[in-house]
């Protein structure tokens, strides 16, 4: 959070948990949720890939057979 500029109060605030308990998840004593992750990684602009450790550069790269919006052209 320090490396974005944000603090606990607003990362809290943006995925909907008191700050307590951000702290908490922060420090191993509550796991994230699925919800959790998914609202960190839209409010940092992150894939959820990332924050898992999963992957190493922030956002996926746009794969053959998908436009720039990550839609596939099919209807």
């Amino acid at each position: 959070m320090k490396e974005k500029g944000k603090s606990q109060r607003e990362v809290a605030r943006a995925i909907g948990v008191p700050e307590q308990r951000l702290s908490d998840k922060r420090h191993g004593r509550y796991g994230y949720t699925t919800k959790d992750i998914s609202a960190l990684a839209d409010f940092f602009g992150v894939s959820t890939d990332y924050l898992l450790g999963r992957i190493d550069t922030l956002r996926p790269v746009v794969g053959v057979g998908t436009d720039s919006t990550g839609a596939d052209g099919e209807v």
